[in-house]
C-alpha cells in the first residue's frame, strides 16, 4: 500500500472515529436507565425554594408546611440540595421501583378496610359499566387507551367519531382525537366547541384515566339523563387523550407496572439528552422565563411550537372555535388558570376565571389560582397561556389545567384510588360543559303544586351557566285539556354569569276539571336555539267541604318488604275515601279511591319510607286531607321460594369477578332485572340488565354475593365472588 493511500485512509478513519463515538454516545443515551426519583421532605421555606430554583432545582410540584417542602425530585436535585446544605429526609427511595410495591400495599389495605365498611361506602358517580382499569398499575397503556376509543365508537356510533390523527409525534406515532356530540360527523354551526386534553407530561396518567371515565359516562347516560342529553346535543366535545404518545410509551416500556418518571417528549437534543417539555413549548410569550437547559424537566425547546406535538395542537385549535379547554395534569388537587408567564400577572378576565373556578371546585375542594399562586412557579409557553392569550389566529379560550390527585397520590396513584380520583375530577368536566354551552336552568319552587281553586301560580328560579351573554325565555305549557290558560312568558336577558333570577307564571283550570285530578305542566326555558324543560304536577283537590270530617291519620300494620295494611276510623257521613301515598322524598302522589276504611298497599319498594294521607268524600266534595302518616318497608330477604324458580339457560362469568359481571343466555331478548344480595340476605343493589348483559360491580366490596335474575315471574339465583 503506498503512502498516499495510507494517509487518505488514516484521514478518513480519523474523521469517522469522532462520529462513531458520537453515535455510540447517542445510542447509549437512548438505552440509558431513567434517572432515579425520590419523595423527600426538605428543610426550606418558599424564599429558600426560590433561591434553589435559581440555582437549578428542577421541580414543579411542591408543598410547604412548617418550613418544610415535600416534593418528588430527581437524583440530580437531591445532590443539589445536599450540596447547598439543605437538610433532606428521604421518605421513599427510587420511586419508579418502589411505587408499584407501595401501591400494592395501599390496595391491599384499602381492600381490607372496604370489607369492614362495606355498608357505608358509596361512590359519588356510578362507575361506567364499560370503564375498567388498565394493566399498567391500574392505568392504561397507549394501546389500551386507543382500544377504549375504538370500543366507544363501536358501541355508540351515533355519538362519537372514529378516532383520527391531528398530527404525529416526533417518533411518528399518531396524536388521536375523537368528537362526542349528537351528530358527531357533522359540523353544526349552533354548537359551542369544547376541548379536553391529557398527557402533555408522560408521567401523569390519571388525566387519561379520568377522561376515559367521563367519556364513558356521557355515552352510557345520554339516553336516560336529560341534562347530559341536552348538553351533548348542543355542544361539540373534542377529546385528545394522549398529546405525548412517545413519552408515555417510554414510561410504559421502562416501567410496565407503572411508576415511570419520564416527563417530556422524546426529542433527541443531539447532545446526549432527550426531550422537550411540551407545556413550555407553546407560542404565547414563549421563552419569557423558560430554560434552555436541555437536561431540565422544563426545557422549553429551540423555538415556540418547535415540537410536532404542540404544532399539531396549534393547527388543530386554529381550525376550530373552542370556547373552553381543560388540559389535564397531575398532581396536587389544583385548578390552574392563566397567566403562567409572570409571577403576579392576571388576565383581563380574571374575575370570570375566579367565578368559573369557584363554581367548578365546590364539590372537590381543589385549590384554584395561577401557577404562581398554586405551585409557586412561573410557566411561560404553557398551553393555557397560549389558548387564552393568542387571539389573532383564533378566538380566546377559557383554558384551565386541573392537577388531579393529592401529594400522597403523586404521579402514579394506587389503583384502588383511581375511581375516586375520577369522581373528584367529574364535576370539572360537567360544569365546564354547562358554562361552555349557552345554558340556563329553570327550577320550579315546587314540583307538586296543590290547589283548591281553579287558579294557581308556578314560581321558579332561573340560573345562568353560559359564559356568553344570551337571552332566555321561560314559558308554561301543558298537554292537559283542563289547562284553560297561562300568563305570558318571561324574558331574561341580563342575568349575571353564574347568578340566579326568579319569576312566576300563573295558570287557570277549566271549570270541568275533576276533583283530585293530577295535571301535568311543563316549564320551558329556551335561548332560541334549543330548549330545556322541567316537568311538574298540579294536584287539584277542589273546594273543600268544611262540613265533611277529615279522617284521623291512617295506621299501618303488617308491614313487609313490599306491602303494608292501612286502616283509619270510619266517617259515618262519608260515602268513600280518597287515599294518596308516595315515597317520602317524591313530589307526585299516587291516588286511590276506596269504599271502606282500610286497604292494603302492595308492589312497594323494600327499605323505603312512604307517606300517606286520607280524605273523606261527602256528597261529591272532599274534606281536607289528614296529617301524613309515614312507615318504612322492611328489607328484602332472599327466600327459598325465589331461588327455586329457575331460568336454567342463564349463566354468569367470570366467577370470581373483579370489575364487570357478564350475563349470558336468553336474558338479553326481553326485559330482565337483577338484585344483588350479600350472604345475610341484604339487598345491595338492583337494576335492569343492559342489552350487552354487563353489570359493573367495581364499587362492591370484595366478598361473596348472590345475584337474583328476574324475568316475567321466573327467577335464577347464582352465587358469585367479587375479588
Amino acid at each position: 500500500m503506498d503512502n498516499s493511500v495510507s494517509k487518505t485512509t488514516l484521514k478518513t478513519l480519523l474523521g469517522i472515529i469522532p462520529l462513531l463515538f458520537f453515535s455510540i454516545s447517542i445510542i447509549h443515551a437512548q438505552k440509558e436507565k431513567p434517572e432515579k426519583y425520590y419523595r423527600v421532605v426538605a428543610k426550606m421555606n418558599q424564599t429558600t425554594f426560590a433561591d434553589m430554583k435559581n440555582k437549578g432545582l428542577d421541580v414543579d410540584h411542591v408543598h410547604f408546611e412548617k418550613e418544610e417542602m415535600t416534593a418528588e425530585i430527581s437524583c440530580s436535585d437531591l445532590q443539589l440540595l445536599r450540596k447547598n446544605d439543605i437538610k433532606v429526609h428521604i421518605k421513599i427511595r427510587n420511586l419508579s421501583k418502589r411505587i408499584p410495591k407501595i401501591n400494592k400495599r395501599i390496595d391491599k389495605k384499602k381492600k381490607k378496610a372496604s370489607k369492614k365498611a362495606k355498608s357505608t361506602y358509596r361512590q359519588n358517580i356510578n362507575t361506567p359499566e364499560n370503564f375498567e382499569l388498565g394493566s399498567m398499575g391500574g392505568f392504561f397503556t397507549l394501546e389500551e387507551a386507543m382500544a377504549h376509543l375504538d370500543q366507544m365508537q363501536k358501541k355508540y356510533p351515533k355519538l362519537i367519531t372514529i378516532k383520527s390523527s391531528i398530527g404525529t409525534s416526533i417518533e411518528g406515532r399518531p396524536i388521536n382525537m375523537v368528537k362526542i356530540s349528537d351528530n358527531p360527523n357533522q359540523e353544526e354551526a349552533d354548537e359551542e366547541e369544547l376541548l379536553f386534553t391529557a398527557i402533555h407530561h408522560a408521567r401523569e396518567p390519571i388525566g387519561l384515566s379520568q377522561m376515559v371515565f367521563y367519556m364513558w359516562h356521557l355515552l352510557e347516560n345520554y339516553e336516560n339523563d336529560a341534562e347530559i342529553k341536552l348538553l351533548v346535543d348542543h355542544t361539540a366535545l373534542y377529546f385528545v387523550p394522549i398529546i405525548n404518545p412517545d413519552g408515555y410509551t417510554y414510561n410504559q416500556r421502562t416501567n410496565p407496572n407503572g411508576g415511570g418518571f419520564w416527563r417530556k417528549n422524546r426529542k433527541n437534543n443531539q447532545n446526549g439528552t432527550f426531550g422537550v417539555d411540551l407545556n413550555r413549548n407553546y407560542g404565547y410569550l414563549w421563552g419569557t422565563n423558560g430554560t434552555n437547559n436541555t437536561n431540565s424537566q422544563t426545557y422549553q425547546g429551540t423555538a415556540s411550537f418547535s415540537e410536532p406535538e404542540t404544532a399539531a395542537i396549534m393547527n388543530f385549535i386554529n381550525q376550530r372555535t373552542f370556547i373552553t379547554a381543560l388540559n389535564y395534569h397531575s398532581f396536587s388537587n389544583l385548578l390552574i388558570y392563566p397567566w403562567g408567564h409572570s409571577a403576579n400577572a392576571t388576565t383581563p378576565e380574571n374575575d370570570t376565571y375566579v367565578k368559573m373556578s369557584d363554581y367548578m371546585t365546590q364539590e372537590n375542594g381543589y385549590v384554584a389560582g395561577t401557577p404562581s399562586q398554586t405551585l409557586n412557579v412561573q410557566a411561560s409557553g404553557s398551553s393555557d397561556d397560549w389558548m387564552y392569550g393568542e387571539q389573532n389566529s383564533k378566538p380566546r379560550i377559557f383554558a384551565f389545567t386541573p392537577e388531579v390527585g393529592s401529594r400522597n397520590d403523586g404521579f402514579w396513584p394506587a389503583s384502588s384510588n383511581i375511581i375516586s380520583l375520577c369522581n373528584n375530577a367529574f364535576p370539572l368536566n360537567l360544569k365546564i360543559m354547562r358554562m361552555g354551552a349557552r345554558y340556563a336552568r329553570v327550577t320550579p319552587k315546587e314540583d307538586l303544586i296543590t290547589i283548591q281553586s281553579l287558579e294557581g301560580v308556578v314560581s321558579f328560579d332561573i340560573e345562568r351557566f353560559s359564559i356568553k351573554e344570551t337571552a332566555w325565555t321561560v314559558s308554561l305549557t301543558s298537554t292537559s285539556q283542563f289547562i284553560e290558560s297561562t300568563s305570558a312568558a318571561k324574558v331574561y336577558d341580563n342575568i349575571d354569569f353564574l347568578s340566579t333570577d326568579t319569576g312566576d307564571i300563573s295558570f287557570k283550570l277549566a271549570s270541568t276539571t275533576p276533583i283530585n285530578s293530577q295535571i301535568p305542566l311543563t316549564l320551558k326555558v329556551t335561548n332560541g336555539i334549543w330548549e330545556y324543560t322541567k316537568e311538574l304536577t298540579v294536584s287539584y283537590n277542589g273546594e273543600t267541604n268544611t262540613n265533611c270530617t277529615t279522617p284521623q291519620s291512617a295506621t299501618p300494620t303488617d308491614i313487609t318488604s313490599t306491602s303494608a295494611a292501612l286502616s283509619w276510623l270510619p266517617n259515618p257521613d262519608s260515602s268513600k275515601y280518597t287515599v294518596r301515598y308516595k315515597e317520602l322524598n317524591d313530589t307526585e302522589w299516587i291516588i286511590l279511591e276506596v269504599a271502606t276504611n282500610n286497604l292494603t298497599l302492595d308492589s312497594l319498594k323494600p327499605e323505603t319510607t312512604y307517606s300517606i294521607q286520607v280524605s273523606s268524600q261527602c256528597g261529591g266534595t272532599n274534606s281536607l286531607f289528614g296529617e301524613s302518616t309515614t312507615f318504612t318497608t322492611k328489607k328484602e330477604i332472599l327466600s327459598i321460594d325465589t331461588i327455586t324458580k329457575s331460568l336454567n339457560t342463564i349463566r354468569i362469568f367470570p366467577n370470581p369477578v373483579k370489575t364487570v359481571l357478564t350475563i349470558k343466555g336468553a336474558i338479553t331478548k326481553e326485559d330482565t332485572f337483577y338484585d344483588i344480595f350479600d350472604l345475610l340476605g341484604k339487598n345491595i343493589r338492583s337494576g335492569k340488565i343492559n342489552k350487552e348483559g354487563r353489570i359493573n360491580i367495581t364499587s362492591l366490596a370484595a366478598e361473596t354475593y348472590i345475584i337474583l335474575l328476574k324475568r316475567k315471574g321466573k327467577n335464577r339465583a347464582i352465587k358469585f365472588v367479587k375479588n
